[in-house]
């Protein structure tokens, strides 16, 4: 990736766990001409390129499960809609 921001910080289970969870968005993506073996569970996983309108559209229709997928979609959708203003270094310090 050509660039690397923070998208969003957020808390599992605030209240009952203190682990936090940084989503980071990563642009200006290129091919790197070698391919991650994948292994154990990760095998059988399919993955695919998808917009963010339709990721967003899968959000809001319950196709999606996953509360970091689910976090840094929307986190996304918002901070495109603002021109990707305001976004945070990757190594900004943790929000508490």
């Amino acid at each position: 990736a050509g660039c690397w921001d923070v998208l969003v910080d957020f808390f599992t289970s605030p209240g009952g766990s203190t682990e936090p969870i940084r989503v980071f968005l990563a642009r200006d993506l290129a091919p790197t001409g070698t391919t991650f073996e994948r292994e154990d569970e990760e095998a059988t996983m399919e993955y695919a390129w998808v917009s963010l309108s339709d990721a967003m559209e899968w959000v809001l229709a319950g196709r999606l499960h996953n509360p970091s997928t689910v976090i840094g979609i929307m986190a996304a959708h918002a901070a495109r809609g603002r021109g990707w203003e305001g976004l945070r270094a990757p190594g900004a310090p943790w929000l508490h």
